[in-house]
């Protein structure tokens, strides 16, 4: 309601049935008026018929006349609902058919109002179309062999046929409004293959078979060249035929790249094989081209370290007993041992030499501790020998003890990453706590 008192309003849905509706005012307060009750306007007037039904040379689209803001309904001479129609304020129907319809099918048009009622049928027959459409033209394979591109009837469809009837192109398969089309065939056909191409429109009507060939590629690609590992022998790098493969075979046969193994256009490759190659292993190395020649195998060796890594040195011991940092040959790892001669700790050393290592419990009673450098080939340095750090200074007494009036948890302050026992006066173990790193404790 304006500051005027007219009101203006909306119903969620149509109402033309006579429908009794019943209104309440509502102030800003909130109060509600009585009731006002008032029946809706009935319309039970069927509407017009469609009128000037133009049918979309496409088999699928129409337009006409009809009563303004209805809807049309379109029906199969089985009576089932087959496509659909709407009419703008000035009576202009925009429609559309769930499928194409260009064989002289009989349809039948219903205006339905707003208020539901509808109009008598009209029935209109589609278009006829029983006439093939022309050969497609122009017929020309990539390079590659990976699609085939041509001219045919606009908005037909193509399908392309090898030597056993098999379709090869079920989903992309589209020609353009202009007549063209490229269909990808999701391989390389690239040994004179034959194939047959048909052109169908959009009655489904057939045009007579072309015969096509695929590119023949019959020779073998040259041999690989300018090999160089790189220095810790986990990638390959050389120059071969562009967009080809390189497939690299250790000693025994068994390939080494099965998912890194891509030719770059301009003839450069890069392999990675996931694995450090230290050790003067011999590769066989062979160019692959997307039509499956093979080039002649060509024999690399990897790198050979065999070179022990130097000592590492000065290592630090944390406080807490059971981590430390050293220098060691970068990207090394390091294993640390104690007087049995168990593995009790590791390390690891980045880029520039920086080792960050680990106790698997701690070390704080002087306990001898040896180190072991291993480079990324295995090689083993000789053995460092050095002493734990020495604690035997008791820690201060807890302090400043809070017991929850829980009865059964308390704070306090201790020695930062101590332990706490508790025992009952008969010396029974009965709690226990820790600290942080900061001295407090739970």
């Amino acid at each position: 309601v304006d500051s005027t008192g007219n009101v203006s309003g909306h119903f969620n849905q149509v109402y033309l049935k006579g429908e009794e509706l019943t209104f309440i005012v509502i102030d800003k307060a909130g109060n509600q008026s009585i009731e006002y009750k008032q029946n809706a306007l009935t319309d039970d007037i069927a509407p017009n018929p469609i009128e000037n039904i133009v049918l979309n040379k496409n088999g699928q689209n129409f337009t006409a006349q009809a009563e303004a803001d209805s809807q049309i309904e379109v029906k199969n001479t089985a009576g089932e609902v087959v496509g659909s129609g709407y009419v703008d304020s000035v009576g202009n129907v925009s429609g559309y058919l769930n499928q194409v319809y260009l064989k002289g099918e009989e349809l039948t048009f219903v205006v339905i109002d707003q208020a539901g009622n509808r109009s008598i049928e009209v029935k209109q027959t589609a278009f006829l179309d029983n006439t093939a459409p022309e050969n497609a033209t122009n017929l020309v394979f990539s390079e590659d062999g990976s699609y085939l591109s041509g001219m045919a009837e606009p908005n037909a469809t193509i399908q392309i046929f090898d030597q056993y009837g098999q379709l090869l192109n079920q989903w992309n398969n589209n020609v353009n409004w202009d007549g063209t089309f490229n269909i990808y065939l999701n391989s390389n056909y690239m040994h004179g293959e034959v194939f047959k191409v048909v052109v169908v429109d959009q009655a489904g009507n057939l045009s007579g078979e072309v015969t096509v060939k695929a590119p023949l590629d019959d020779i073998a690609p040259v041999a690989a060249s300018d090999l160089v590992f790189n220095e810790d022998g986990s990638s390959l790098s050389g120059v071969a035929e562009p967009n080809t493969f390189i497939q690299i075979f250790d000693q025994n046969g068994q390939q080494m790249n099965t998912w890194s193994q891509s030719v770059n256009a301009d003839g450069t490759f890069t392999i990675f094989f996931g694995t450090y190659n230290l050790h003067g292993e011999e590769f066989t190395v062979i160019v692959k081209d997307l039509a499956g020649n093979v080039s002649e195998a060509v024999s690399v060796k990897a790198p050979l370290d065999d070179i022990a890594p130097n000592l590492i040195k000065n290592i630090v011991f944390d406080a807490n007993g059971q981590s430390f940092t050293a220098q060691a040959e970068a990207n090394s790892q390091i294993e640390i041992f104690d007087s049995f001669g168990s593995q009790i700790g590791w390390g690891s050393t980045d880029s520039t030499g920086n080792v960050t290592g680990y106790f698997y419990q701690v070390y704080l009673h002087g306990e001898e501790l040896t180190f072991v450098v291993i480079d990324r080939v295995g090689n083993r340095s000789d053995e460092m020998k050095l002493n734990a750090l020495m604690d035997t200074i008791a820690p201060k007494p807890i302090e400043n003890i809070i017991f929850n009036e829980n009865g059964q948890n308390f704070t306090a302050q201790a020695e930062a990453n101590s332990f706490i026992s508790v025992k009952n006066a008969a010396g029974e173990f009965v709690g226990y706590g820790y600290v942080d790193s900061t001295g407090n404790v739970s």
